[in-house]
């Protein structure tokens, strides 16, 4: 079982990697909502801008990440995506 301070530095490894990539992420977030976009900045160890396909850009702290993963689209995605993060 990975305890907190694991999942944060796996994560952190990750956001890493995806904003010197550019790389276009899922983020799940510990209280169950997610976001979709793109990692912009790094303004501090544990604090990230994400620019999120709906919301724009948002402050994201490393202890509400629960797990972030490469951005895959709806298999029967028709028209516009249904957003259902807020």
């Amino acid at each position: 079982m990975i305890n907190e301070n694991e999942r944060i530095e796996n994560n952190r490894t990750k956001i890493d990697f995806f904003m010197r990539e550019k790389v276009k992420v899922h983020v799940d977030k510990t209280d169950k909502s997610w976001l979709n976009g793109t990692f912009i900045s790094k303004l501090s160890d544990d604090v990230y801008i994400l620019k999120d396909d709906v919301l724009g850009e948002q402050h994201i702290f490393l202890k509400e990440v629960y797990k972030v993963a490469n951005f895959r689209a709806p298999k029967n995605q028709t028209g516009r995506p249904k957003y259902r993060n807020f």
